[in-house]
């Protein structure tokens, strides 16, 4: 059994406190036009303030940091490895630290240990989408995410 914490890339935040006005105005927006806004503009309004207090607890927690720690673990048995990460990776995340696993069968999980953060693909950046907003994470952090896996799959070995 190994365990080991790996230094995950974060994106670069803007300063909490700007956010966090952000975040408190749209929520007052927001407030507003539950009482008089249409459906459409309600459900715009929502997904803005939303967003925005993602960013804004993103930056409570990662504001000037160039990464974060994230826990890794991988238990061997026999020819059986089994690799968990904390957060939410990608599938194709998985599917190349199978690929490239010394071991007959690599069995890889996220939602371990704790930990929230979607760990999209460097490609999934480019189309956007509700977990590249929401994740603390850079383009860069599926491909460290592997590398660190497989090495620890060697260890294993």
């Amino acid at each position: 059994m190994c365990t080991r914490c790996i230094g995950m890339p974060v994106k670069q935040f803007e300063a909490p406190e700007r956010l966090e006005g952000e975040a408190a105005a749209l929520r007052e927006k927001l407030e507003r036009l539950r009482n008089e806004g249409t459906q459409e503009q309600i459900r715009e309004a929502t997904a803005r303030a939303t967003q925005t207090g993602w960013r804004a607890g993103n930056a409570r927690l990662y504001h000037g940091k160039e990464a974060a720690d994230w826990q890794m673990q991988g238990i061997r048995v026999g020819s059986v490895a089994l690799l968990s990460v904390q957060g939410e990776p990608f599938n194709e995340i998985g599917q190349r630290i199978a690929e490239g696993s010394p071991f007959a069968h690599t069995l890889f999980s996220g939602y371990s240990n704790g930990g929230f953060g979607y760990i999209p693909i460097r490609e999934a950046y480019a189309e956007g989408g509700y977990e590249v907003e929401a994740t603390p994470f850079s383009p860069d952090a599926a491909d460290v995410l592997v590398a660190e896996s497989l090495r620890m799959l060697k260890e294993l070995a």
